[in-house]
């Protein structure tokens, strides 16, 4: 007969506690994107959320404190997802890195998720895009201090550089996912690199943070 230690024991206990947690987790976010097709995130109840991922509701409030942590969470899972997906790291000593943004990746990454991504939209009323907004921002800034441009003086000034190449981006990005994702992802990465250069002299190095594939 096979014996389990007791340590066995608590690691096989926390690892069906977390497989629970987990499956309770998805059962809730896919209700919610279920949920959010047909109504307005106000008019969804936690127990109409409860019903559709087919738990009680005692078992959602030993998760999250109310509807509204609920769906914060959601988006915030979503964004980590985004970003490990299309964030890659670039060495330039064996210390410091910084971050680049691949193109391609990001608009195959949306075209698979795109629902979701519009859903979770909505139900924050917007603030979800400007999260991932936020969030380009201070990786092109950190991208911008790893590569000493910082300190450079130009005219316009890098932050106003910077704003203006976030904004730009993900606006084409958001316009090609409202206009139905008509060109394929490789296609809209180069279109969008080339388009999307700056040359503000001192500042060309800033281009480089987003890459085509």
């Amino acid at each position: 007969m096979k014996i389990m230690l007791r340590s066995d024991q608590m690691r096989h206990s926390q690892a069906n506690r977390d497989f629970r947690i987990q499956k309770t987790q998805t059962q809730l976010r896919q209700a919610l994107m279920t949920l959010l097709q047909t109504q307005h995130m106000s008019q969804i109840s936690v127990a109409d959320l409860t019903r559709e991922a087919g738990i009680t509701r005692s078992t959602f409030y030993l998760h999250y404190a109310d509807k509204n942590e609920f769906v914060d969470q959601v988006g915030n899972e979503l964004q980590e997802a985004f970003f490990k997906h299309v964030i890659a790291y670039t060495y330039t000593t064996e210390i410091n890195a910084f971050p680049v943004m691949n193109l391609e990746r990001t608009f195959a990454f949306l075209a698979e998720s795109h629902q979701d991504y519009l859903l979770i939209d909505q139900a924050l009323d917007g603030q979800f895009s400007t999260r991932i907004d936020h969030e380009v921002e201070r990786l092109l800034k950190l991208f911008a201090a790893e590569n000493d441009l910082v300190a450079v003086t130009s005219e316009p000034p890098i932050e106003m550089v910077i704003q203006y190449m976030v904004t730009s981006h993900m606006g084409f990005i958001r316009q090609w996912l409202d206009s139905g994702m008509i060109y394929s992802a490789p296609y809209m990465a180069k279109m969008l690199k080339a388009l999307g250069e700056v040359h503000t002299p001192g500042l060309e190095r800033l281009n480089d943070f987003f890459i085509a594939r």
